[in-house]
């Protein structure tokens, strides 16, 4: 007979089974890529040439080796900066630092190593120029560096879209009530905004019905940024205008964080020249937030947190004319007085034209 401690223990059974022997299964992400070629000094391809590639950020690295005609190719990287180690039995070993990999595009190294030892090493500090010779797509990148020092509007990341050629706001927007996270509707290449194709870590980022980006991220938790203007993949054959990819943070092996507000006061305001009131009315919008990233087990396991938030308050101010005393005692023979002034005026202003014409 099965008791009560009989059905616990198999659930503790089937729970521990489930833990320890369930199938990994990776978590979505939009990854970079770098290539190259290796070569010895007369240009020659150096075949089986160990290249280690390493997230100067997470210290997660990968090897990999060059094929018979020194090509290499490291996939799947998360957005950030790398070093590239490059060793070949009777040449000089090469590092390559401040590598950096965006979100959806491919960075190219080439190495050219010298005659050596591997014990000695040549370091190059300053990055290659991003140049990408394994696709034909046209698109811009934008390192997280980038995002945050450029100037933007209430920080509102759809306004990178307007950076890119052939982009236009729309003359209308949605209301706040079906666009709570204030994406901007940006026409480019010709095509309604519809056609924009906004991703996330690797996911679909938009609204199927209204044609707008669903989560508009922060600015402080963006870690890379590319949009394809033309040429796109066969995997982005859903977009009609372009493709704006976007990589989130994931935290480092350091700590770091960031803090912020925005205060818009009153005070500076003018006053509103058509209305009568002296004095501006009580008004402000402040927008703040934080950031915090850092390392739960070194070289594994990284978190990362932001929150942003905007409070505003919007007055109004109006002209407004009060009865006087005979009014409210309901003497309104004056009124009488005021149309026929009116209706004088507006007879001579027509006669005047008439005149004029005639």
């Amino acid at each position: 007979m099965w008791n009560r401690k009989h059905v616990l223990a198999l659930c503790v059974v089937c729970a521990l089974l489930v833990f320890f022997f369930a199938p990994k299964i990776r978590g979505q992400a939009a990854y970079g890529t770098i290539i190259g070629t290796v070569t010895d000094p007369t240009g020659a391809a150096v075949a089986d040439a160990k290249v280690t590639v390493t997230d100067m950020d997470k210290g997660v690295s990968q090897e990999i080796t060059t094929n018979s005609t020194g090509y290499y190719t490291a996939n799947n990287l998360i957005p950030g900066n790398y070093k590239v180690n490059v060793e070949a039995k009777g040449f000089k070993s090469f590092l390559q630092q401040n590598l950096p990999v965006i979100v959806g595009s491919s960075t190219t190294l080439n190495v050219t190593l010298q005659v050596g030892t591997v014990g000695e090493t040549i370091t190059v500090e300053s990055a290659p120029p991003l140049l990408e010779t394994d696709r034909a797509s046209v698109g811009t990148d934008l390192s997280s560096q980038q995002v945050e020092s450029l100037p933007i509007i209430d920080r509102n990341f759809t306004e990178l879209e307007l950076l890119l050629p052939g982009a236009a706001k729309m003359p209308w927007q949605h209301g706040q009530t079906e666009n709570p996270q204030g994406g901007l509707q940006i026409n480019t290449n010709g095509q309604l905004f519809s056609g924009t194709n906004f991703m996330i870590d690797g996911m679909d980022n938009m609204d199927p019905v209204l044609g707008i980006i669903t989560i508009n991220p922060p600015i402080d938790s963006v870690e890379g940024f590319n949009a394809t203007t033309s040429n796109f993949d066969p995997e982005f054959s859903q977009a009609g205008g372009i493709v704006i990819q976007v990589e989130t943070k994931s935290g480092s092996n350091q700590f770091h964080g960031s803090g912020f507000e925005f205060y818009r006061s009153d005070k500076f305001f003018a006053r509103d020249p058509f209305n009568q009131p002296t004095s501006v009315p009580s008004e402000n919008w402040n927008q703040y937030g934080a950031s915090l990233g850092g390392p739960i087990r070194k070289d594994k396991m990284f978190f990362f947190f932001d929150y942003q938030g905007s409070r505003q308050h919007n007055p109004g101010s109006a002209s407004l004319r009060l009865p006087t005393q005979a009014e409210r005692a309901g003497d309104l023979s004056h009124y009488d007085t005021l149309l026929l002034g009116k209706l004088a005026e507006e007879i001579q202003i027509q006669f005047s034209i008439s005149g004029d014409t005639g």
